[in-house]
């Protein structure tokens, strides 16, 4: 017989979080979201990022705690990627294919290098517009501090223009 997972070995598995900047329409701040819940919608937010993951662990050890008492199975983190070749099939409209194998040959890339750069560049759009949030923030908390504290100007260079999140640009 296995062992018995309890609420602790639950709460200590690591589990994908999404954090994503929130407009002020929907209230300002960040949420944070346990994905591989999906309908189960296990997300906290607040005013920061540490704040929103604070409020998502609180929520997660409340629904996990439910689910033990209620004798479901609680899904452990997806990692085993074992399961996935690392090839696709496609078929596409030939107007798209030649496009794809121009701007390819454009970018001095095969077809299959190209495509990958795409959907990866695509995949990391989340990442690169939370970095940029972030990094707004904290010129705002600079530029709100006395003068006399420090040169503003090596905190960014000088210049404004190299962003955090530029490493993930390759794409833009």
């Amino acid at each position: 017989m296995g062992e018995m997972k309890d609420l602790k070995y639950y709460l200590e598995l690591p589990y994908r979080i999404e954090i994503k900047p929130l407009t002020q329409d929907e209230g300002g701040g960040y949420s944070a979201i346990l994905p591989q819940f999906g309908s189960m919608g296990i997300v906290g937010d607040g005013e920061t990022i540490i704040e929103a993951i604070d409020d998502l662990e609180k929520i997660k050890k409340i629904v996990f705690e439910r689910l033990l008492q209620n004798g479901e199975t609680i899904p452990e983190p997806e990692n085993d990627i074992s399961q996935y070749s690392g090839k696709i099939l496609t078929r596409m409209p030939k107007e798209l294919h030649a496009r794809l194998i121009k701007e390819a040959i454009e970018n001095g890339a095969s077809l299959n290098q190209y495509i990958i750069y795409l959907l990866s560049s695509r995949i990391d759009l989340p990442l690169r517009e939370a970095l940029r949030s972030i990094e707004k923030k904290i010129e705002t908390c600079v530029n709100e501090l006395p003068e006399k504290m420090y040169d503003k100007s090596t905190i960014f260079r000088g210049n404004t223009k190299h962003s955090f999140a530029d490493g993930f640009d390759s794409a833009a």
